[in-house]
């Protein structure tokens, strides 16, 4: 029920840890330091059900592929 995002490059890679509980379909939010829910993360599917890219904060993050 959990997502967890990795920023890199980090110096620190245990604190470039961000965790999204799962709320519904493609639908995270983010868990606060204190177990609150944060901003939304929806993640958007093309026609045969692969996710393609995801919105956070109004912006669009496209999914790199392998090359």
């Amino acid at each position: 029920g959990k997502l967890v995002f990795l920023a890199l490059p980090s110096a620190s890679p245990g604190g470039a840890i961000t965790t999204y509980k799962h709320i519904e379909g493609d639908t995270f939010r983010r868990l606060r330091d204190d177990n609150e829910l944060g901003e939304t993360v929806i993640f958007e599917r093309n026609e045969d059900g692969e996710v393609i890219r995801y919105k956070s904060h109004g912006n669009f993050y496209q999914k790199m592929n392998k090359g």
